[in-house]
C-alpha cells in the first residue's frame, strides 16, 4: 500500500498506463492559493528539499500578505455597507432597518459568490455534481480542507475555457 500510495503521489495510476503531471499551471495556482490561505489540501506538495524550503519562504511572506488582502477586502466592503446605510437613512429608512438591509445584502452576496455559483464552475471543469461542488466550496471557504475533493486532481480533462468564457459562466 505504501508503494502504491507513493506512486499515486508521483502521478502514476494503478488502473492503467496513464500518468499525469501534478505540477501543471492550474494545480500550481491551486497549490499557491492553498499555501497562502492555509487550507493545504495536501494533494500536491513539494518533494525536494529546495522545493520545501521555497514553500516555507513563500508561506512566510504569502500568508501575511493574504491576511492583509483579506483585511483590505473587509474594509472595502464595510465602506460600501456604510455608504449604503447612509443612503438608506437619508431616504427615510430607520437605522435598524438600514443595518439589517445592508447585512442581508452582503450575506446574500457572499453566499451567492462563494457557495451557490462556484459549484457550477466545478460541474463544468471537474465533472462534479452540484452537491460535490457545494461541499467543496464550503470546505474550502471554511478552511477545513479535508482533501477528499480537490479541484484539478481528477484525470478528466476539463474543457478548454478561455478567461472570457469563465467570466460568462460565473
Amino acid at each position: 500500500l505504501q508503494v502504491v500510495s507513493s506512486a499515486a503521489g508521483q502521478g502514476i495510476t494503478i488502473t492503467g498506463n496513464k500518468t499525469f503531471n501534478n505540477w501543471n499551471w492550474p494545480n500550481a495556482v491551486i497549490f499557491a492559493a492553498t499555501v497562502i490561505t492555509t487550507i493545504g489540501y495536501g494533494n500536491i506538495a513539494p518533494k525536494t528539499s529546495s522545493g520545501r524550503v521555497f514553500c516555507i519562504f513563500y508561506g512566510l511572506f504569502g500568508v501575511p500578505l493574504c491576511l492583509t488582502w483579506i483585511s483590505a477586502l473587509g474594509k472595502f466592503f464595510s465602506g460600501r455597507a456604510k455608504h449604503l446605510g447612509q443612503f438608506l437613512t437619508k431616504r427615510g429608512v430607520s437605522l435598524r432597518k438600514a443595518q439589517f438591509t445592508c447585512t442581508a445584502i452582503f450575506v446574500i452576496w457572499g453566499v451567492l459568490v462563494h457557495l451557490v455559483m462556484p459549484p457550477f464552475v466545478f460541474m463544468v471543469t471537474e465533472g462534479w455534481s452540484y452537491i460535490e461542488g457545494l461541499y467543496f466550496s464550503f470546505v474550502t471557504i471554511s478552511t477545513i480542507g479535508f482533501g477528499d475533493l480537490v479541484a484539478g486532481k481528477s484525470l478528466r480533462q476539463p474543457p478548454n475555457l478561455s478567461p472570457l468564457s469563465i467570466v460568462f459562466l460565473v
